[in-house]
């Protein structure tokens, strides 16, 4: 991992924060989205980013991991990232990483990029309001 590219996907993450559905205008980022963030890279570290990846874009309603994978793949599709080419936006981050898992060092390149990608989108939701579970069902 590259702390230049942390630097330079973070002012992006927190411009993608703000336009995802996890970011609630004027209040902030509800505290269950900053664990799944916060637990995203030992889940990898421990497993693989292959299962990880399975796990958090998993469809299901009861699933807001799912919601995480979106704004990764947005950083790394940003212009001035251009890892993802952006006509890729029918492919997921799963997809993707199946493709380059047979070529060991595009592989673990990618497998860097994302974890820069997840760093990133880490500081940047500590920037925003932390809203707790019992704000959330407050009128």
């Amino acid at each position: 991992m590259i702390e230049k590219n942390i630097k330079t996907m973070i002012p992006l993450a927190m411009e993608i924060i703000e336009k995802s559905e996890i970011y609630i205008a004027g209040k902030g980022v509800e505290n269950i989205y900053h664990g799944y963030i916060s637990s995203f890279l030992p889940s990898v570290s421990q497993s693989t980013l292959l299962k990880v990846l399975e796990f958090y874009e998993l469809k299901d309603k009861n699933n807001k991991r799912n919601k995480i994978i979106p704004i990764l793949f947005d950083i790394l599709a940003h212009e001035k990232i251009k890892l993802v080419d952006s006509g890729s936006r029918n492919k997921s981050l799963l997809e993707i990483t199946t493709q380059c898992k047979n070529d060991a060092v595009s592989y673990r390149n990618w497998k860097n990029r994302i974890a820069e990608a997840a760093i990133a989108c880490k500081f940047a939701m500590r920037t925003f309001q932390v809203i707790k579970k019992e704000e959330m069902e407050r009128p």
